[in-house]
């Protein structure tokens, strides 16, 4: 049932735009909409708000190149240095739970990407990997909210700030 509605929707957006006072007038005072509000409802009134979500679209943005060799390359290497041959988060020491398939840490590029000249660098994998810190997704957000980018160190500061 809730299928065909969602796409009775889409096929009459605009007529289901239409009805959704009277839908809700009735949710909220009863089959007549002249009853009133229930004291006992426990029920908050519902805001006349539209979300739309899904739809397709298309954009034009400009996208930069990342070296699958370097990804590859990278996880390899920070395995090697862990203690445990895991790849973990330098800030908070997260490491990927076996029951996820894929690898979740990210390698952080410690200089931004996006402020490199249009057509990139070249460099050696030596170098680029000491231009790389695996990080978590969290850590990561964290240090890309910040322009200069945050270290691990005030990633981890931003963290025990956090814990209390």
């Amino acid at each position: 049932m809730l299928g065909e509605v969602f796409d009775w929707y889409w096929k009459n957006k605009q007529k289901a735009r239409e009805l959704y006072p009277a839908l809700l007038q009735e949710e909220q005072f009863g089959k007549s909409g002249k009853g009133k509000v229930a004291t006992q409802s426990k029920k908050p009134p519902i805001k006349t708000i539209i979300i739309e979500e899904g739809a397709e679209g298309h954009s034009n943005s400009k996208v930069r190149k990342r070296s699958k060799k370097l990804l590859e390359e990278g996880r390899k290497y920070f395995k090697k240095l862990d203690h445990e041959g895991e790849l973990r988060c330098q800030a908070c020491k997260y490491i990927k739970p076996n029951s996820i398939e894929r690898e979740i840490i990210q390698l952080h590029h410690t200089e931004m990407i996006s402020e490199l000249d249009k057509n990139g660098k070249t460099i050696s994998l030596e170098a680029a990997l000491k231009a790389l810190i695996p990080l978590c997704p969290n850590c990561h957000q964290i240090a890309h909210s910040s322009k200069p980018l945050y270290s691990v160190k005030d990633i981890k500061k931003i963290l025990n700030n956090n814990r209390g």
